[in-house]
């Protein structure tokens, strides 16, 4: 596939095409570092859990697709799939999800951009090209994780139709030993859409709030002038 884009460069917008394809096994160490490199970068790294290379990459060489954005012959985004079978994913099982509900469930492990590839909606246009592909094979069930205050990532899962299910401390790590914050977010495209009658808004930082109405059995599904909307 080809996605026409604009790059920043020198304070600059310049066109580019992305050539948008499969990553293949051989290229998979390219990945490693493009996805550090991102990480290292961020101001809040609790925002993506750190991961030695063969934590990032054995799902999928499990059975994984990993799309790759390039730019010429630079990496400059991924978006990560994985399958997993059914009893086996953690956050099914946080979900209390049925082996039923599990059929079919592809976990949406992450996204990264390059800084100068921001702006041209390629979380978006990668979300919806890989979705198209995993319906295709089955999969009509999606979860998620996204950090509180990851507000761009939540709007864009929200807009897509995922809902927070659930609120937990999740990836422990010599980093962060006590694990960090993460919504499991989750969609059933198969599914029709539950009719709400009560709303609330909280910030995203209102952990104790978020815990307390998913205890209430709230379900977050909008994001709107920096706060959440719950429902039930």
């Amino acid at each position: 596939m080809k996605w026409d884009v604009n790059k920043k460069e020198n304070g600059k917008l310049i066109p580019t095409t992305l050539d948008v394809r499969m990553i293949d096994t051989v290229e998979l160490n390219q990945v490693y570092i493009f996805i550090s490199e991102q990480r290292n970068a961020l101001p809040r790294k609790e925002f993506f859990a750190k991961e030695t290379e063969e934590e990032m990459l054995r799902p999928f060489i499990e059975g994984g697709v990993i799309l790759g954005m390039f730019d010429e012959k630079k990496l400059v985004g991924t978006r990560y799939f994985t399958f997993p079978k059914p009893d086996t994913h953690p956050l099914a099982k946080l979900l209390k999800l049925t082996m039923e509900e599990q059929k079919g469930l592809a976990y949406l492990k992450s996204t990264v951009i390059h800084p100068d590839y921001r702006g041209n909606k390629l979380q978006y246009r990668s979300y919806q090209w890989l979705m198209e592909y995993a319906y295709t094979m089955g999969y009509d069930r999606y979860i998620t994780t996204i950090h509180p205050e990851n507000n761009y990532s939540l709007k864009n899962m929200f807009d897509a139709g995922f809902e927070i299910r659930e609120l937990q401390r999740l990836y422990n790590s010599e980093e962060f030993p006590n694990g960090v914050w993460r919504f499991i977010l989750y969609m059933d495209i198969a599914k029709e859409k539950d009719k709400y009658v009560e709303n609330q808004w909280l910030s995203p930082e209102d952990i104790e709030g978020a815990l307390r109405l998913l205890n209430e059995g709230f379900v977050g599904n909008g994001y709107e002038n920096g706060k959440i909307r719950w429902c039930k």
